[in-house]
């Protein structure tokens, strides 16, 4: 059984009489401000998530580089300093009672209440009050 093998002359060059294989995109349409207006409203959607992924992977490498830290983890650093703080402020009183024997009662309770008022002053400052 031999077979023919095609040649350029049997290739059909003409453009396709089918409409469905001539072109399937909508035929332009004149401007209309409502497809304007969506457009516009899409592309701008568009950027805002683009910036946002972008934002989203500089926080990941960030992150990873050790340069971000979660919100939790600082504030629980910065918890226990200062409670560390507050107990040594407050134990400051007696410490000073302890080490500067003779000293008048009056001045340790002065003492204390000045610390005592300070340490309001910074909570207070700290709680946005």
């Amino acid at each position: 059984m031999s077979r023919r093998i095609p040649r350029a002359s049997d290739v059909d060059d003409s453009p396709a009489e089918d409409p469905d294989l001539i072109d399937d995109r909508d035929p332009p349409v004149e401007d209309d401000p409502a497809d304007s207006f969506v457009a516009e409203n899409y592309y701008r959607s568009r950027q805002r998530k683009e910036s946002a992924l972008a934002d989203l992977r500089q926080l990941e490498v960030l992150r990873r580089a050790g340069e971000l830290v979660p919100v939790a983890e600082v504030a629980a650093l910065w918890t226990r300093r200062i409670q560390a703080a507050r107990s040594a402020l407050l134990a400051l009183p007696s410490r000073v009672r302890a080490a500067c024997a003779g000293v008048d009662e009056g001045v340790i309770r002065a003492i204390d209440s000045e610390l005592r008022a300070i340490l309001v002053m910074v909570s207070d400052d700290w709680r946005g009050d």
